[in-house]
């Protein structure tokens, strides 16, 4: 509502726009040459691919004029410190991966990143380098027991093999944090699923949800105030330590207490079960490298911001030989659970 420009393409579309768009500042002379020859893999590559990716084949997938993306496309490559809002929306559709990598390029083909102001933003996360080990048990994680995927709780929970895999069906749920009954794709198929009579459903939550009114036990659980915790954003780059200021209400009590107390009753040993929160903070402080617990309070939190030149990529990309990847071999990043197409 507050934009001065409102481009409106289908959804699902971003991809090819920022494709028509890149055929744009290459066929415009807009793109910073010196920066793709230093800092990129195969820049040269790109250009041929992205010679038939022009406005006109652009216009019918994105429902937008071929001038409405030739004049964005010029918008974007003249001015100088251009910065990129990379919305968590569209990457929430079919082939969201892709569309973000070839929206990511625009800063790269253009050389944005390396300048003050210009380059873009998803999410700070990852400068926070947090070393989970001890929080998630990552020490201990046994490969060959089956990972469900939790956005496809739908088909999960109505017996889709393609989800399931070789494994029985799911028969209990345990749930923290989430409310799968209103935000979980396919709504149709997760009702289906949670109204099956022969699944247990176990709800640890702070309100009355959709899905808590689903569960065969409900947990209450503390709110932020009744228990220790640290906060990270997604936008800036500080964190901070969220003391408990009240004892927790009646029977409410933390996720951690309850992970813990399960643990216990099922025979699961891990250290992390017997440290107390604050404990698995000062843990997960001194492996990723931060102050103190200490430190942080009495400062009042933590900037872990990087340098300029790191947050503008002027040393290179977090690549292993510094160079963007427009043509990356997605298959070395793994397979999550085996499950993935070539």
């Amino acid at each position: 509502a507050q934009a001065d420009l409102h481009i409106a393409l289908r959804p699902g579309t971003d991809g090819a726009l920022a494709c028509a768009m890149m055929h744009v500042l290459f066929r415009d002379d807009l793109v910073d040459r010196a920066h793709l020859a230093a800092h990129t893999d195969a820049p040269d590559a790109l250009e041929a691919h992205l010679k038939n990716r022009s406005p006109e084949w652009a216009a019918p997938i994105t429902g937008l004029s071929v001038e409405t993306i030739t004049d964005l496309a010029h918008l974007y490559g003249r001015t100088d410190r251009a910065w990129i809002r990379f919305g968590f929306g569209f990457t929430r559709s079919r082939n969201g991966s892709a569309a973000m990598h070839a929206v990511s390029c625009l800063p790269v083909v253009t050389g944005k990143w390396v300048r003050d102001g210009g380059g873009g933003l998803y999410n700070m996360r990852d400068v926070y380098g947090w070393d989970k080990t001890m929080i998630e048990g990552l020490d201990v994680v046994d490969p060959s027991v089956r990972l469900l995927d939790q956005s496809r709780i739908g088909p999960v929970l109505t017996g889709d093999r393609s989800d399931l895999g070789d494994g029985p069906g799911v028969h209990a749920l345990f749930i923290q944090n989430t409310n799968p009954m209103c935000v979980a794709p396919d709504l149709g198929l997760v009702h289906r699923g949670f109204a099956r009579e022969d699944l247990f459903i176990a709800v640890q939550e702070q309100f009355m949800t959709d899905t808590a009114k689903q569960a065969d036990v409900l947990l209450p659980a503390t709110m932020f105030v009744e228990h220790d915790d640290i906060y990270h954003a997604s936008a800036h780059s500080r964190f901070q330590i969220g003391r408990r200021i009240f004892e927790p209400f009646a029977e409410c009590r933390s996720n951690h207490h309850v992970v813990c107390g399960l643990a216990k009753r099922l025979g699961a040993v891990h250290p992390g079960f017997d440290m107390s929160e604050l404990e698995l903070i000062e843990d997960l402080l001194a492996r990723s490298g931060h102050p103190d617990l200490a430190t942080v309070r009495r400062e009042g939190g933590y900037d872990a911001r990087p340098d300029a030149d790191t947050l503008h990529q002027r040393n290179g990309y977090p690549t292993a030989d510094r160079k963007f990847r427009f043509r990356p071999d997605w298959k070395s990043l793994g397979d999550a659970d085996g499950r993935m197409p070539e």
